[in-house]
């Protein structure tokens, strides 16, 4: 689809940037149903069209473009898009898209986490803790996060489609919230005051009498006796649609047709970020991945269907020397579907990078009469493109 719009820029004679900015949704901040049927919940596409275009130059990026191909370089410049949107939270298990946890805070003031997501290296046990810390004063130090342990916890979503904080996310958070109503009453008790004259504070992660601070009880105390714990599900509306832009830069040799990949610039809104570290993390990932699907990555076969590429000696994986430093524009458009406002960050850099990537490719050698190169776009293709482009001119 992304190759189709740059061709049909190509032949009316826009920019590409033009032709997306045309076909793309007015912002809305209410759930908006296409004419496809999909209801997304929030968006803004042509604003993170425009901060990817500013934040990459492209303006100056087309001029340089221009100059080199005027000069006639062997090293042409390929400047190539991306606009895309994404379904995250879906595929609802049983009915509406849903999550479970638990809270427990223990005698000696920490706390433990028992949640139905099961983290694959996305830092769950982090941001958990960090929400149940903003709710509950404790120190995510002293915080526990458990997960697929089936004896604690009997049922969960796990991990996958870019679900875990918007559902288990959100449903620490609730749960935190709702053990803090069953600290109150207690607190009350305990202090023979009203639950409504009770004031949390955070800080010293204790209910205390408005009004009067040295009449206080900490959550520690409180869970000396009776377990301190909840157990909660949060239910969403539905999926979310994150959704962003990418600009791709390479250097493309002529001669060779060696692909350098110089510059990925991106904005991935996934509305908003609680861990800005863990969530650049998703993107750096992405993006090398999915950029390796365009001009490197392939598995070969012979002609009777026997795998050529059976090892790392064969088959070429991208390394930290193939890619440049990834420029991450930030824009963040919160959710309507959940509390916290989140959507998923895990697949973004993956959809966006490598039709950027091949489209910048393409975009290097068009003037020289290339409309096409098969994914992945190596040298050997890009260089069969050429030949056969000119091949045709001479014809």
């Amino acid at each position: 689809m992304k190759r189709a719009i740059d061709l049909f820029a190509a032949e009316i004679g826009l920019d590409p940037s033009q032709v997306r900015r045309k076909n793309l949704l007015p912002k809305f901040t209410e759930p908006h149903r296409t004419a496809f049927g999909a209801v997304y919940d929030t968006g803004d596409y042509v604003a993170a069209l425009d901060v990817v275009l500013d934040a990459a130059g492209y303006a100056c990026l087309r001029e340089e473009q221009a100059r080199r191909r005027a000069a006639g370089d062997v090293i042409q410049l390929g400047i190539g898009l991306a606009s895309y949107v994404e379904i995250t939270g879906g595929g609802a298990e049983s009915g509406a898209p849903r999550e479970n946890a638990s809270v427990e805070v223990h005698p000696d003031g920490s706390a433990t986490i028992l949640t139905g997501t099961s983290p694959q290296g996305q830092g769950h046990a982090t941001v958990w803790a960090m929400l149940a810390s903003e709710e509950l004063g404790i120190p995510v130090g002293q915080i526990t996060v458990t997960w697929g342990d089936t004896d604690l916890v009997p049922e969960g979503g796990g991990t996958g489609g870019s679900r875990s904080l918007q559902r288990g996310g959100v449903a620490v958070r609730q749960a935190a919230r709702e053990l803090l109503g069953v600290a109150r009453e207690r607190a009350a008790a305990l202090l023979e005051a009203s639950p409504a004259d009770l004031i949390f504070e955070p800080g010293r992660s204790a209910f205390e009498v408005a009004g009067d601070p040295e009449a206080a009880v900490p959550l520690a105390k409180l869970a000396a006796g009776e377990r301190l714990v909840v157990r909660t599900e949060f239910i969403a509306p539905g999926a979310t649609f994150p959704f962003g832009a990418h600009v791709a830069v390479v250097d493309v040799d002529t001669e060779t047709g060696q692909v350098v990949l110089r510059r990925v610039v991106t904005v991935d809104d996934a509305g908003t970020v609680i861990n800005p570290l863990l969530a650049e993390g998703q993107r750096h990932g992405g993006i090398a991945q999915d950029a390796a699907q365009a001009f490197l990555e392939e598995v070969i076969y012979d002609a009777d269907g026997n795998p050529l590429t059976t090892s790392f000696a064969d088959y070429s994986v991208l390394s930290a020397t193939g890619v440049p430093s990834f420029e991450l524009a930030d824009m963040a458009t919160p959710a309507s579907y959940n509390p916290l406002g989140v959507k998923g960050i895990g697949e973004a850099g993956t959809i966006g990078a490598t039709p950027a990537v091949q489209n910048a490719i393409i975009d290097a050698v068009a003037h020289l009469g290339v409309r096409h190169i098969d994914l992945p776009a190596t040298p050997q293709r890009v260089w069969q493109a050429l030949r056969e482009a000119t091949a045709g001119k001479d014809a």
